[in-house]
Formats: structure tokens, sequence, C-alpha cells
């Protein structure tokens, strides 16, 4: 009996895509509220 595991690369490539967006926005966000306006 063969086991089959399928995978949505597109899904799993876009979900981090929206992961990493999610985390700049948090980061902009968090400058943005603290004053601070330059990037390291």
């Amino acid at each position: 009996m063969a086991v089959y595991v399928n995978t949505n690369v597109s899904s799993l490539n876009g979900r981090r895509y929206l992961n990493n967006v999610q985390n700049q926005l948090t980061t902009t966000y968090q400058r943005l509220s603290s004053g601070i306006d330059h990037v390291n």
C-alpha cells in the first residue's frame, strides 16, 4: 500500500510571503509609533 503526500507548494510560498510582509509591517508600525525614522 502506497502513501501519497500532496503539498500545495504555491500555497506554502504564498503563506511564507504573507508572513514576511506582516512582519515588515509590524516593524514599520513599531518604528512609526516610537519615532524611529531610519533603517539600520
